[in-house]
């Protein structure tokens, strides 16, 4: 197999797989849906040429038959109701995982918060980051914030995170609050908890399970991104 735009010899598709070994219930979304196209475009401007010439039909079209063996990274998400999202992947790939809607348009643009989700996000072979928060989401505020995923009613359930692969959670929190991570029966809980210093009281909220996750000792790392605005990007691998 031959990638049109580096004239490349490939190997086949034999070395990605789709989502987990276990399909879960329900049908999960298609990769025409989940693929967010303009983002892979955008990171490719030569596919994105050959896609605007004719000589291939798309981003998803590309990385499924050359991208991936080319380890190019790509990224997947939901809509702004309750989804499987179920990507592919190969060893060497970086892929992102959110399960609420997105859409790109010269930057990535984070449609859903999660609310009212519940949301099924199955890991890959390859290293993959799920996407738990933003720093902005629409409606929300002209300044920013950050915006934690499925807070309230919603969760996500990740499957087929492999600490050992370098699979990785990033969630986005104010720098007064705290992420809490805790086995229950055969399953990891990511549970956001909010302070709030007026009513000196804390509200907790699971945003998360990793299922079959309950032997992982995951590693949390805080950066803070904002100090005026109060914003903390944090790593759970």
């Amino acid at each position: 197999m031959v990638d049109p735009v580096t004239n490349e010899l490939l190997l086949n598709d034999s070395n990605f797989r789709f989502g987990s070994q276990e399909p879960p219930t329900g049908q999960p979304l298609p990769l025409e849906v989940s693929f967010v196209e303009g983002e892979y475009l955008a990171n490719n401007p030569a596919v994105a040429e050959a896609v605007n010439n004719g000589f291939i039909s798309s981003g998803l079209e590309h990385y499924l038959n050359f991208g991936i063996n080319e380890s190019r990274a790509a990224v997947f998400s939901g809509t702004s109701g309750s989804d499987i999202v179920s990507p592919v992947g190969a060893e060497n790939n970086f892929v992102e995982i959110t399960g609420v809607a997105v859409d790109y348009f010269f930057e990535r643009d984070y449609r859903s918060d999660g609310l009212g989700e519940f949301d099924r996000l199955i890991g890959t072979a390859g290293v993959n980051q799920f996407i738990l928060g933003t720093t902005s989401a629409t409606g929300r505020s002209i300044m920013p914030i950050a915006v934690p995923f499925y807070l309230g009613e919603g969760e996500a359930t990740i499957v087929d995170f492999n600490q050992f692969e370098g699979d990785s959670i990033e969630i986005f929190k104010s720098s007064r609050d705290n992420i809490h991570v805790f086995p229950s029966g055969n399953d990891l809980v990511i549970e956001y908890q909010s302070i709030s210093i007026e009513n000196n009281t804390i509200e907790v909220d699971t945003v998360a399970i990793i299922e079959g996750g309950a032997n992982l000792n995951l590693t949390q790392n805080i950066e803070t991104i904002d100090d005026f605005f109060g914003i903390d990007r944090v790593i759970l691998f």
